[in-house]
């Protein structure tokens, strides 16, 4: 069969461009790669785990072999067969593969396939929205740092509503936080974070410590 296929995986790593299909048949690790045409899972993958992290398939995921394949990240399949017929397999999308893939993944369970394999889009993780009252400030030139203490997030939005308008939030706030200086006395910004995408599961008591804020006041 390796005599049909240009590219034939044993072992290692899998990056890079892919023109022609590529037969894995050992564990590898694959990442930071594309497929322009078919990637096939050999059954030679046994009960062997896959992980798929940031990989564009244009063509078809085809297993044949291995117990799971997870894909994660950045990642895009246009489509997924699951041929295995000696035991089962579970192709599982992350939330982040999930929100790129899920809509235009071709899925097909083709006949005499064994019956426990299954495609599974992760739920998508809540988009949270915080907003929290900055102190009042007292005297011009006082700092408030806000620091936020996210579980994989990716990105975050921030707001800024100062004196109830809408204003452009400083240069050097990320998704880590920044600084806020006030401008004359008794200012009361509101901050706000908005659709905050946590790519992780994480429990409900967590999302209440989500966000942490240290005030420093020269």
């Amino acid at each position: 069969m390796c005599n049909i296929f240009q590219s034939v995986h044993d072992s290692g790593e899998i990056t890079g461009t892919y023109r022609d299909t590529v037969l894995v048949r050992g564990a590898v690790n694959i990442q930071d790669a594309m497929f322009e045409s078919d990637l096939i899972l050999a059954n030679g993958l046994g009960e062997k785990a896959l992980d798929l992290n940031n990989v564009a398939v244009k063509g078809r995921l085809v297993v044949w072999g291995g117990s799971a394949v997870n894909i994660s990240g950045k990642s895009t399949v246009a489509g997924v067969v699951t041929p295995r017929n000696d035991g089962p397999v579970q192709v599982v999308f992350d939330a982040a593969a999930t929100e790129l893939s899920e809509k235009d993944c071709a899925i097909v369970y083709p006949n005499g396939m064994d019956k426990g394999n299954k495609v599974l889009f992760t739920d998508k993780a809540d988009r949270l929205t915080i907003a929290f009252d900055l102190p009042t400030y007292r005297y011009v030139g006082d700092s408030a740092t806000v620091k936020t203490a996210f579980i994989g997030a990716d990105t975050v939005t921030w707001e800024l509503n100062r004196g109830g308008k809408s204003v452009a939030v400083p240069e050097g706030f990320t998704k880590d936080g920044g600084t806020l200086k006030a401008l004359w006395y008794a200012e009361h910004d509101i901050l706000k974070l908005l659709d905050v995408l946590l790519l992780n599961e994480i429990e409900a008591a967590e999302k209440k410590q989500v966000l942490q804020r240290d005030f420093i006041f020269p």
